[in-house]
């Protein structure tokens, strides 16, 4: 099952920033320029309230890493004379989230973590 953060957004108010180095690098002719991000969840639908079920999505992008996907502009010939749409993915599973603006939650690549406290872009809790 895929989970969606636009669902995360709407209950608990929040916008979900997905950090740059998560995205294709590589650009190809051909496909379109839409991402669809998803993430595989695996967790209960028994959710107490809003709060927990945003907890569990969470847990699962965490645990499970993000999944971008992205579809051909235009299908590929078949004999049949149907088009064939083909997606491309990239998958991530190494990610950490976090809160450090109000409003705002940050999800990065978990090797980044270091390089984006560094440079200012998120603040790290203070560690004795």
């Amino acid at each position: 099952m895929k989970g969606y953060l636009d669902g995360c957004s709407h209950y608990g108010g929040e916008t979900y920033l997905l950090a740059k180095e998560l995205l294709p690098t590589n650009p190809l002719p051909g496909w379109g320029p839409v991402l669809m991000l998803s993430y595989m969840y695996g967790g209960t639908n028994l959710a107490l309230d809003k709060r927990h079920w945003i907890t569990l999505n969470e847990t699962a992008i965490l645990k499970n890493g993000v999944i971008l996907s992205r579809m051909r502009e235009h299908p590929i010939p078949t004999p049949n004379g149907h088009g064939l749409f083909v997606t491309e993915t990239y998958a991530t599973n190494r990610c950490a989230i976090i809160r450090d603006e109000k409003r705002l939650v940050k999800i990065i690549p978990l090797e980044f973590l270091r390089a984006y406290s560094d440079a200012g872009l998120i603040q790290l809790p203070k560690t004795q």
